[in-house]
Order: structure tokens, then sequence, then C-alpha cells
């Protein structure tokens, strides 16, 4: 179960692109020990609906770019950086106010 590699894993490494289909919602939450998440690049989010929860409780981060991310599908951000406390590099063009607000989104 993923509950076994709680608290074990490090760092995340993107090697390949992926396109999801809908939704990355909780991809990378409550992966509280990652300092990295190294090729978000690779991820393809133009048809991504639902970002809700995607880096929550993401504590330990040191830093995130996420300014490749397409989000104009994009509807619910919900939580999306809740308690991430790190830098994070966005797209300025790409984020709206109301995003921004319901990400939990702070510049830092």
């Amino acid at each position: 179960m993923a509950e076994d590699f709680y608290g074990k894993i490090t760092k995340v490494v993107i090697l390949n692109d992926i396109v999801p289909s809908l939704t990355t919602a909780g991809w990378f939450g409550f992966l509280e020990d990652v300092s990295r998440i190294e090729g978000l690049e690779k991820l393809n989010t133009e048809n991504v609906t639902d970002m809700s929860y995607m880096f929550w409780c993401d504590e330990n981060l040191t830093s995130l770019d996420i300014s490749n991310f397409m989000l104009s599908s994009t509807t619910n951000m919900e939580d999306m950086f809740y308690k991430v406390n790190c830098k994070i590099t966005i797209n300025n063009d790409m984020w709206t106010d109301e995003m921004k607000i319901n990400s939990k989104y702070e510049e830092r």
C-alpha cells in the first residue's frame, strides 16, 4: 500500500512525459518528507481540470517550479499548496487572483 512509503520518500523524479486525463488531485499530497520534485516540466497539464490538494502538506519542499503548468482548463485548485512553505515559481500570466486564493498560493 502507498501508506507504507510515507515517511520514506524524500525525492520524486518524473522521467518521462505524463499526460493526465482530467485530474492531478492529490498526486503529490502528504509526501511530508519530500524535499524535491524534479521533472514537473514533463507533466502536461493542458487538459487538467482538477489540481486540488496536489501538493497538500508537502512541508519539506525546498522549492517548487510549476511555471510550465497550463491552466486554461483548470477549474479546481482547492488547497493545492496547503502547508507548502517553500518558494513557488509560477507563470503569473496563467494565474488569476482567484486561483491564487483557492490554491493557498503565497508569494515568498
